[in-house]
């Protein structure tokens, strides 16, 4: 998966929970889901991070 599908997932999840189209059953498995999408995106995110400071460093 790639940072971009996960954003897009998360966008259709919350879309999904603000217009109220999730049961209560279901609630709990959507929750997780995107938690495990923000989980995801931040490592993600955090990787990015980590190679912009190493070239960075690197320039210097």
């Amino acid at each position: 998966m790639t940072f971009e599908q996960a954003i897009q997932q998360l966008e259709a999840l919350t879309a999904k929970l603000e217009k109220g189209d999730v049961d209560l059953a279901q609630l709990s498995e959507e929750i997780k889901r995107a938690q495990e999408l923000i989980v995801f995106c931040k490592a993600q995110l955090g990787q990015v991070q980590q190679d912009v400071e190493n070239l960075t460093a690197s320039a210097e």
